[in-house]
């Protein structure tokens, strides 16, 4: 449903026609590359957040990390990432998108994604538990997050002010490795030192 209403908003309505290719994909397989993979990490970021302050009742009765309990959210995540990426790859393997080594970047990607997402719920769940209005101000940061990352946009296609923003957002940065692992043929569109700003 949601995929529906951003391909008829952003595809149909801003776009004027949902047919335009995009890095020479169409339209709604850039939005589905680019929308997949933000749910991942915006929900992980959210859940991630609340983790330990659902479960204090049962640190306070265990003894036991409570870092288990931002692990147990982000692996809840994975699993719904890897059914949305199953459809994305039987799409990229029946338009033969990428060679079969691009598929491989997947892995990258996840572990990339991981890294950051548990370093950012271990900070936010603490911050949450000391400061209630956290998860308020998260919420509009991931907000503010999703319309500055090329998930309806293209990098490479946007003004420099855009390209600029993309470079210093860590999410540009995971969304455009996702989308080399399924659609884009280009490695070029990642510097190397993208690669290490991001670490």
């Amino acid at each position: 449903m949601q995929l529906s209403i951003y391909y008829i908003v952003f595809g149909l309505g801003l776009r004027g026609g949902g047919d335009k290719l995009i890095e020479g994909v169409p339209f709604i397989i850039h939005l589905i590359t680019g929308l997949f993979p933000w749910l991942f990490i915006s929900q992980s970021i959210n859940s991630g957040a609340v983790a330990i302050n659902k479960n204090i009742g049962i640190l306070s009765k265990m003894q036991f990390p409570s870092s288990v309990f931002i692990s147990v959210s982000i692996t809840n995540n994975i699993i719904n990432l890897f059914i949305t990426t199953t459809l994305i790859f039987i799409i990229s393997l029946m338009n033969n998108f990428v060679p079969w080594w691009h598929y491989l970047y997947f892995i990258y990607f996840l572990f990339s994604s991981v890294i950051l997402l548990y370093g950012l719920s271990l900070i936010t769940s603490t911050l949450v538990i000391v400061v209630k209005d956290t998860k308020n101000v998260l919420q509009n940061l991931i907000r503010m997050f999703f319309f500055v990352s090329p998930i309806f946009w293209s990098v490479q296609e946007s003004s420099p002010l855009l390209q600029k923003i993309a470079i210093l957002n860590p999410f540009s940065y995971l969304i455009e490795i996702y989308r080399i692992s399924f659609v884009h043929t280009d490695l070029s569109v990642i510097h190397w030192s993208n690669h290490v700003y991001f670490f």
